[in-house]
């Protein structure tokens, strides 16, 4: 990069890069066009990564997860503000949660 002074931080290169790391490498993403009342969270495990952990602060909270790949599968952890709820997607399965802190194992 050339110089703080002379780049814009808020281009949309530097937006849709970030906005590929929460949506499909992190899994956080909105799940309708209620701004993050019904979240979706859909963590894309593969490649070389073995973990992810990203963190989100929605206008209703902060919305956090975790993936992990483990020996036998995938490992993730996930907080959901208060008054909201998530859909849960992953390859085997599909689950719709309530506001709290949940760890979730799937074999794969």
């Amino acid at each position: 990069m050339w110089s703080a002074v002379m780049n814009s931080f808020n281009h949309y290169a530097y937006s849709a890069v970030y906005d590929w790391v929460f949506t499909a490498v992190g899994g956080i993403d909105t799940d309708g066009p209620t701004g993050f009342k019904n979240i979706l969270l859909r963590p894309l495990p593969g490649g070389p990564l073995s973990h992810v952990e990203c963190t989100y602060e929605s206008p209703y909270g902060t919305i956090h997860l975790r993936w992990e790949k483990t020996a036998t599968g995938l490992k993730v952890d996930v907080t959901i503000p208060p008054n909201t709820t998530a859909r849960l997607v992953l390859p085997n399965s599909e689950k719709v949660l309530g506001s709290g802190t949940y760890s979730v194992t799937e074999v794969l």
